[in-house]
């Protein structure tokens, strides 16, 4: 069975130069097919049908376009806005955190005070009853009895600088500490 083809194009080549050419056979048939054509596309709208096609076609690539525009716009704020906003909260963590260490710094010094405050009280406590605190190499404290004539001052010294207590292993060569009497 041979192969069906429709025509989806029509070549005309005219050449009517004169008005003979246009009244004789060859210009009857143009005239006839030309009308046709013509009929044809009047009856089935094929103008208006043509114009509403391109229409919707010129419109569509607009709306696609414009779409692609809009959204390539939308992703570029929110990745300005983004940004924006990582920079402000930078600039909010540095500020938290600068506020954190002048907080922990103030209450370091804060216990350092009241470091030195129960070192007094300490002290103050040791010298009413004549007895001094003595440290061993774990940290473990010991009490022990002084003499009358201990050098009270010295000890103050070294037992208020700041820093870790003195480890106070042996007294002075001045001041010898005297075992309790039992």
């Amino acid at each position: 069975m041979p192969e069906e083809t429709k025509v989806t194009r029509i070549l005309a080549r005219v050449r009517a130069l004169s008005p003979k050419d246009w009244l004789g056979k060859a210009g009857k048939r143009f005239k006839k097919t030309a009308t046709a054509i013509s009929d044809f596309a009047e009856e089935h709208e094929v103008v208006d049908k043509a114009a509403d096609l391109g229409f919707k076609a010129i419109k569509g690539k607009a709306e696609a376009e414009y779409s692609t525009a809009l959204k390539n716009y939308s992703e570029e704020e929110r990745n300005k806005v983004d940004t924006e906003l990582k920079r402000r909260t930078i600039e909010s963590s540095a500020r938290e955190a600068e506020a954190t260490a002048k907080k922990s710094e103030s209450e370091a010094r804060v216990a350092q005070i009241r470091e030195m405050e129960a070192r007094l009280a300490l002290f103050d406590n040791l010298k009413a009853r004549n007895a001094i605190p003595i440290w061993d190499d774990e940290g473990n404290m010991t009490v022990v009895r002084v003499g009358k004539n201990f050098d009270w001052d010295t000890l103050q010294d070294r037992f208020l600088s700041t820093g870790e207590l003195p480890k106070l292993t042996e007294a002075t060569d001045k001041n010898k500490v005297e075992e309790p009497a039992e």
